[in-house]
């Protein structure tokens, strides 16, 4: 290895540095940059990653911690909505801006993971003390769902990554240090993969390197119809075929398919049943004669003989059989294809190019509409978040409507607005709760909720909710320099509500809002420095800025 490779991923990190958090100091954005680009084929964004780290006073020795059930957060799941068998990936992060691999750190982090890994409350109840609220409440999530979902036998997957800079790969005391870690977990948790890796300059370039777009390719069976728009087509797939399309290369199913699919795996329902069966029948009745089949909209697509290749596809209806089909040929459900065997039957399949953010809420709804959907379920695609999108592009920003859109296209953080930034925005200045606005944002899109995205606001409220929210962090950024993301994240939606309450006489509503001038710089200065005393002298934990109370204190202080 040569200090080449560390000369290029220091470059690459200096320009995503740059176009994303100019002001964050090098060691704290390392932070967010290792973690993003390992999981980033898990389609998480900044604040997703944010929200993660955990490095601090009591870490550990752990810098970020992230659990995924078959792709997604656990934050964004409902625990009775888990499938069977489902896939549970916990990532465990400690990173150092530095050319070498202290061992230091792996005493830490051993001892850590020997006590918040471990299901006794006893022995919990004496270490709990040893780690601060961010560490503690990581690992509690992680066995609260892990014991809630015990029943489904889910499949657990356990990353360690130790991640520097170094242009030498890791000595072999820190290999060993790394493996005895890997061989502790496996002993608490039998059945489970784990893996526990030092990664280096190279090989964290190499992750770095892994391109976000993805292009898979389905061998289809015969003639397919080529329509010129688009170009779409429709076209019949062998079963097994299918069944590769939507698997992973190192195995299991491909999460990141479904995510513009409205509704998820809805498991055991005489439908599913149904579809099972006919899986398993195995009879002279071909498949696509008795199943709608699915459909796939991608950015663009090509046929070469008889291989379809598609890139960015996502199946937006066809999750039930998607599923099905999985099951049936992983063994899951107990077919034979289990075994190996191949099935020759087919599978309709209706593949649409749209790259057009308006095109694909339509083909969602179209291809959805065959059973009641909640608002909820469509919300990106509703016509006021089309509305938001417009008005704010007219002002140089990125709404995005799709995860990742966006930022795979180049444009920077500063530039993009989510969903969910815009719905923590709003949900703070209009209704006046930043400690719900810090503490459940996955929530405030799954509840069909007026107070976040009402068709009656003005359209201008949501542009200056956001460039206020923005300024906040600005402003924060410039009075507490030292102010680390995970403070600055707990900090600015309280900021941001008393400046709020005090510009619009201690009431909160959208025509307030917008009616009224907002506090002077000055002013909101105080507010800054009144909250921060507070917050420090509450503890200065993710606990702290979720609490209502946290909240009533900032609106009540004196400030002169």
């Amino acid at each position: 290895m040569s200090a080449t490779d560390t000369t290029i991923l220091m470059h690459l990190f200096g320009e995503a540095k740059k176009a994303d958090y100019p002001k964050l100091p090098e060691a704290d954005f390392f932070e967010i940059y290792v973690p993003y680009h390992h999981l980033k084929h898990f389609d998480l964004d900044y604040a997703d990653i944010e929200n993660g780290i955990v490095d601090g006073a009591k870490d550990g020795g752990i810098d970020s911690v992230y659990c995924l059930c078959d792709g997604r957060l656990i934050s964004d799941f409902d625990n009775s909505a888990v499938r069977k068998n489902p896939d549970l990936d916990l990532f465990i992060f400690t990173n150092k801006f530095q050319e070498s691999f202290p061992t230091s750190a792996l005493n830490d982090l051993r001892v850590t993971l020997s006590d918040l890994m471990d299901f006794d409350k006893a022995k919990l109840s004496q270490v709990f003390k040893n780690y601060n609220d961010e560490v503690w409440e990581a690992f509690l999530s992680f066995r609260t769902f892990y014991i809630s979902v015990a029943s489904k036998f889910p499949s657990l997957s356990i990353h360690v990554i130790y991640a520097t800079k170094s242009p030498k790969a890791a000595e072999a005391e820190v290999l060993s240090r790394l493996a005895q870690i890997a061989d502790d977990l496996k002993t608490r948790f039998s059945g489970a993969t784990v893996e526990a890796t030092a990664s280096d300059a190279r090989s964290l370039l190499s992750v770095v390197r892994e391109p976000p777009d993805e292009v898979r390719s389905l061998q289809i069976s015969g003639n397919s119809v080529n329509l010129s728009k688009g170009p779409s087509y429709v076209a019949l797939a062998k079963l097994h075929d299918y069944y590769a399309f939507i698997s992973k290369s190192g195995g299991g199913l491909e999460q990141r398919l479904f995510d513009d699919n409205v509704r998820d795996y809805e498991g055991d329902v005489l439908v599913n049943k149904e579809i099972g069966a006919t899986l398993a029948d195995g009879g002279d009745i071909d498949f696509w004669w008795l199943n709608n089949g699915a459909s796939i909209i991608c950015d663009s697509a090509t046929l070469s003989g008889s291989m379809l290749q598609m890139k960015n596809p996502k199946i937006v209806n066809g999750l039930q059989t998607s599923r099905r089909i999985y099951e049936h040929f992983s063994g899951i459900s107990g077919g034979l294809i289990g075994l190996g065997l191949k099935d020759d039957r087919l599978v309709l399949v209706r593949v649409i190019t749209a790259e057009d953010d308006d095109v694909r809420a339509e083909i969602i709804r179209a291809t959805n509409r065959q059973t009641p959907i909640s608002p909820a379920q469509l919300i990106a695609t509703s016509a006021i978040h089309k509305d938001i999108e417009l008005h704010l592009r007219a002002e140089g920003k990125y709404y995005e409507r799709r995860k990742n859109f966006w930022k795979n296209q180049g444009k920077t953080k500063a530039e993009i607005i989510t969903v969910t930034d815009m719905a923590q925005a709003v949900m703070t200045v209009v209704s006046g709760r930043p400690h719900t606005a810090r503490a459940r944002p996955g929530s405030l899109l799954k509840e069909s909720n007026n107070d976040v995205f009402d068709a009656s606001y003005d359209i201008r409220v949501y542009a200056k909710a956001i460039d206020l929210v923005r300024g906040t962090e600005a402003l924060i950024n410039e009075e507490l320099p030292d102010c680390g993301v995970r403070d600055r994240n707990n900090l600015k939606y309280h900021i941001v509500a008393r400046i709020v309450y005090d510009s619009c006489g201690g009431k909160f509503s959208a025509k307030r809002f917008l009616a009224n001038d907002l506090i002077e710089p000055d002013r909101r200065r105080k507010v800054i420095a009144k909250a921060n005393s507070i917050y420090l002298k509450r503890g200065a934990s993710d606990r702290v800025a979720k609490s209502e109370e946290f909240w009533e204190a900032v609106r009540d202080a004196r400030i002169n």
